[in-house]
Parts: structure tokens; C-alpha cells; sequence
């Protein structure tokens, strides 16, 4: 996990990863809570944010739990080679692959 300060009041919780073999004991559970207290003693920053592949479904659970349940940033791509993967779905009246 590594804490990324961009500029202006938010703060962004990057990298966040959990070896395959010690996932699900509340290791990034426990490490994006102590991020955060890190932040919250910077009072420039009144938020924080996360990026997340759309697609991975534990990593939304996980934020979602943590209290992450806002929209603020939508990421969009266009890749050069045709590919057939990924789920479609609606996100405000578009239709987008999510990967």
C-alpha cells in the first residue's frame, strides 16, 4: 500500500496488495485503516480515494465495507486491438465494456 497526495484535498490510497497466500485475514483490511488515520492527521485532506479494476469483485467488496460507496472518478479506455472480453454494462445511460 503506498499513500499518493496529488494535490488539493483528497489523498489517494494506491497500490494496495495482499500476497495470494495471506489474503483474507484482514491484512488490507487492517492496512487502509491505518492509511487513513495517516491522512486524517493532514487536516488539508478531507478525502480519500481508491482505484479499482471494475472487474475485481473482492477488492469492491472489500472498499465497500470500508465505507468507499462514492463515485468520483470514472476512468475510461480504448484499446487498438479488437477483444471480445468483458462484461457490458449501462453507467448513466452508456453501454461500456468493464474489464
Amino acid at each position: 500500500l503506498r499513500i499518493g497526495y496529488r494535490g488539493g484535498n483528497v489523498a489517494w490510497i494506491e497500490d494496495v496488495f495482499v500476497d495470494e497466500e495471506y489474503r483474507n485475514r484482514g491484512i488490507a483490511t487492517k492496512s487502509i485503516e491505518e492509511a487513513e488515520k495517516i491522512i486524517k492527521k493532514r487536516p488539508q485532506y478531507t478525502s480519500v480515494c481508491l482505484e479499482v479494476v471494475p472487474g475485481n469483485k473482492a477488492a469492491l467488496s472489500l472498499y465497500y465495507k470500508l465505507g468507499y460507496n462514492r463515485l468520483s472518478l470514472i476512468t475510461v479506455r480504448k484499446d487498438f486491438h479488437q477483444s471480445n472480453d468483458g462484461v457490458k454494462d449501462n453507467i448513466l445511460g452508456f453501454e461500456f465494456k468493464i474489464s
